[in-house]
């Protein structure tokens, strides 16, 4: 059984606890035992008696910014396990951690720039259907399309970000906000 025990206004046991035996604790200079308690109650040592009393119930505003929390760290897990693109024509799967975001970023950049021979090509990672990772060249076209459908795939997390967190918002109770979370299709 979790309980908590405090006595007087400057001493008091920072509970809770668990009591493993039958020995609980008790204000000095007493013997007398704290009474039972039932979850949800704490008993505390008031003018030399004990007192039972109602513990506060857990705080609805706290449990939103826990789950808008919980439901954040999902969506940047969920965006830097990568993205799925058909810009070489199957299938691949392009990593989306930071720095491979920035080194999309900046190969999609190098193709856009003027002046590049008709057939540049970039090397850029990712993986096949069987899960076979190689830097495979990309031209243009190629890498510009890998780039909008990262992009594409990152808005589409943060968009559900935001809508979990409005719903989040509007949650009346803590079981309804803990029942909203992130869900892979």
């Amino acid at each position: 059984m979790t309980t908590i025990y405090t006595w007087g206004a400057d001493l008091a046991y920072a509970g809770p606890f668990e009591i493993e035996d039958e020995h609980a604790p008790v204000p000095p200079g007493t013997d007398v035992a704290p009474p039972a308690i039932t979850d949800g109650q704490a008993a505390y040592w008031s003018g030399g008696a004990w007192e039972v009393r109602a513990m506060p119930g857990p705080d609805l505003d706290a449990a939103k910014v826990a789950q808008k929390a919980v439901v954040s760290r999902v969506c940047q897990d969920t965006i830097l396990a990568g993205f799925e693109s058909s810009a070489l024509g199957a299938t691949h799967h392009y990593p989306a951690k930071f720095t491979d975001q920035q080194n999309l970023n900046a190969s999609v950049v190098a193709s856009l720039l003027p002046g590049l021979a008709a057939d540049w090509t970039t090397p850029f990672w990712c993986a096949d259907a069987d899960g076979v990772w190689a830097y495979l060249p990309h031209t243009a076209a190629q890498i510009q399309q890998a780039g909008r459908d990262g992009k594409s795939a990152i808005l589409a997390c943060l968009t559900k970000n935001q809508q979990l967190a409005e719903q989040i918002d509007e949650a009346s109770s803590i079981a309804s906000v803990q029942a909203i979370v992130w869900s892979n299709p």
